[in-house]
């Protein structure tokens, strides 16, 4: 496998647009497709990025045996979003937050909608009990 095959079978195994992944690692959404068909190589910082954000074990991206299945290097998905810490990416803004819940919230089904407005609720609270300085 490619470097550029590796990144969209990652991408897509978890479940992220091009878009989706390029914001989370602020680049633009051609570097991406650009990337993944070989028409250009990303950084060691872009990889590195890739692969916290995808939650990929590290050697995924060097050259391992065709015999070794890809999917042995993922890590199990976090389950407390939370807990999870992430330093060398944009994280995404309120804006991207609620950009994402009037294009999506559409989609969901009323129990999903629920659980979104009590998470919403979670994250007032929060944020009322430790104010930003």
């Amino acid at each position: 496998m490619t470097i550029g095959s590796k990144i969209a079978f990652a991408r897509k195994k978890r479940r992220y647009s091009q878009k989706q992944l390029a914001e989370f690692i602020n680049v633009n959404t051609q570097q991406i497709s650009h990337w993944e068909t070989g028409f250009r190589n990303p950084s060691e910082k872009n990889l590195d990025s890739i692969s916290k954000v995808l939650e990929i074990k590290e050697g995924y991206f060097s050259d391992f045996d065709d015999n070794i299945d890809p999917n042995s290097f993922f890590l199990p998905l976090k389950k407390d979003i939370d807990s999870v810490v992430i330093s060398d990416f944009r994280l995404p803004t309120r804006d991207d937050y609620l950009k994402f819940i009037i294009t999506y919230a559409k989609r969901l089904s009323d129990e999903q909608l629920a659980d979104l407005f009590e998470y919403e609720m979670h994250l007032l609270k929060s944020a009322e009990e430790h104010p930003s300085k």
